[in-house]
This record gives C-alpha cells, structure tokens and sequence, in this order.
C-alpha cells in the first residue's frame, strides 16, 4: 500500500493595510492658513487652499510603502470654474429664466420648463461627476506611474440622468442596478499607467441586502438604507481588480452610519468650516477600514502618454461637489 502525497495547499492571499498618516494639528494649520487668506481674498483664495488640501491629503497616504502625490494646481480649477460659469451655466441660465418669465402663465410651458429643468440639473450632474473624477485621477500618481480615466462624459451623463429617474419611479428599487452599472463604468475606464482596472459586479448579488435594508428603511427614517450601503461598499471593492490585487473594505452597517451622522453634524454646527476636519475624519475612516488583497505585479505598470485634462472640475465646483 503506498501513501499519496498531499495536494500542495494553496498560499493564502497577501493583505496589505491602506494607510493614512494625517493629524488633526496640521489640518488645523492648513485650515487657518486657508481660512484667512480666504476672508482677505473675499473667497477668491478658494481654489488654491482646495489644492492645498488635496496635496496634503494625498501626500498622507500610503499603499505598499509609497505615497500618493498630487500635482494639481489652483490656477488650474479657477479657469475651470470660469470657463464653466461664464460660457456654459450663465447663458444657460440666462435663456432659461426668460422663457420661464414670458411664459409666467402658461401652465403647459411651465410644466415643460419644469421637466427640462430637472433633465438639465441631472444631466450636467452626472457630467460634473465624471469629469471631477477624470481630473483628480489625472493628478494623481503613485510610484511615479500617473492615473487617469478615459471615456466620455457625455455618455455617463445621460446614463446617470437616466439611471437616477429610474430609482426614483421604482421607489428606490433599482439602486443595486444603477450603482453597479455606474460603478461598472467608472472603474472600466480608470487606468494606472498602462494597467486598466477591471470590474467584474453583478447587481443581482447585491438584492438580497437591499430588500432587507429598503425594509429597515421605512422604520428607521432612512437609516436602515446603511445595511444595504455597508454591503455596496464592500461587494464594488473585492469586484475590483488591478495589476493583481483587489480590495477589501470591511465595516457594519453601525458603524458606517454613526461615520456620516457625525461628519453631517461636524458640518452643520461649524457651518461647513469643519469641512477640512471631515475630509480627515474620511481619509482614517477609510484607511481604518480598507486593505488591499493579493500582490501588484509592478513590473507590468508602465508610464504611458495621455490626454489630460487642462481645466479644473468646474462644473463640480460651480454644484459645490468638492471631494477627495
């Protein structure tokens, strides 16, 4: 009788922490150095003290041993809000609120105005959305290697416009749907280098949760919507691949929850001055809660050229949809 060999176990995946050096006492600097020179600018000083903030953000965190960089400027996100202002949304508004005035009353005009309003504000939401991601991405490095996103906006606008009127007219029901497709094209299109990122999230895995959760929902004034989110957050990272590695981003439905509360009472006690603070309390909450799986093969990652945006994320800033 011989003894077989043992089939060779299979090595357990490698978990490296995400990691977010910031302290409370330089944000604190950051925010007087800003703050006063915003109230000496009459706010004018906004767009520099944002990138400021960015550079320090990003500077704080760490994967694999190296940090982030950021090298976008203030200069670049004032034009941007110019260009935005001046040519897109002031004549915009300008034609709309005539019509809206010579048809004061005419009910079926102003029942039409009403419903281009709303496909316009989503539209240019959804738009704004996309291309405040592309330009942070294309700011972003990590080991030197930049990111940056690809694709159209004015495809993710109209999609978003569409997918959002969808949640709404099934009370809700097509959120794992919509967040998946979205997400599905947000990441499809991220690069780093000369890696593509890959999404492989199906909306389905997502229902259980949310019939749950959407239940909980109607007894808890909302928010038993987190025992839904909780689960999103973490199914988008693990269906998340690059280079080799996916993510993983572990955290109850309790403790997302009692994160936003805080950060929404940080925000309108200080009247959104806090706002610095929150992005911090954002950028540990993250580094508390997220690592990544399995091992980059940096030697695949290579630099390539790319069509960068020149302007800043103006349409976001003109939305107020500042983010990390």
């Amino acid at each position: 009788m011989s003894i077989g060999t043992a089939a060779p176990q299979p090595r357990p995946a490698t978990v490296t922490p995400y990691v977010h050096h910031g302290a409370v006492g330089e944000v604190f600097l950051i925010f007087l150095r800003n703050l006063a020179l915003n109230i000496l600018t009459f706010g004018f000083y906004r767009f520099w003290a944002r990138t400021r903030l960015r550079h320090y953000f990003w500077s704080q965190s760490e994967m694999f041993g190296d940090r982030f960089e950021y090298d976008g400027r203030g200069l670049e996100l004032f034009l941007g809000f110019l260009f935005i202002a001046f040519i897109v949304l002031l004549p915009i508004g300008a034609t709309y609120n005539v019509i809206a005035t010579f048809a004061s009353t005419d009910e079926v005009t102003q029942i039409w105005l009403s419903v281009v309003g709303y496909i316009g504000f989503f539209l240019l939401i959804g738009i704004a959305t996309y291309r405040a991601r592309g330009y942070r991405l294309s700011r972003t490095r990590w080991r030197g290697i930049r990111l940056f996103q690809v694709g159209n906006e004015f495809v993710y606008g109209p999609m978003f416009l569409l997918l959002f009127t969808l949640q709404l007219v099934t009370l809700g029901w097509a959120t794992p749907f919509a967040n998946t497709w979205l997400e599905r094209y947000r990441i499809k299109h991220t690069y780093l280098g000369s890696e593509r990122f890959s999404f492989d999230g199906r909306a389905r895995d997502l229902y259980g949760r949310f019939a749950v959760g959407w239940l909980l929902a109607l007894f808890t004034f909302g928010l038993g919507y987190f025992f839904y989110k909780a689960r999103e957050i973490a199914y988008f990272a693990e269906r998340t691949h690059v280079v080799g590695i996916s993510f993983r981003f572990q955290v109850s439905a309790l403790r997302l929850c009692g994160f936003w509360l805080l950060n929404m009472l940080i925000l309108i006690v200080t009247l959104s001055l806090g706002y610095p603070f929150v992005q911090l309390r954002t950028a540990r909450f993250v580094s508390e809660h997220l690592s990544i799986v399995g091992e980059p093969g940096f030697s695949a990652i290579q630099q390539v050229p790319a069509d960068l945006p020149v302007l800043g994320e103006g349409l976001a800033d003109a939305f107020d949809m500042d983010g990390m």
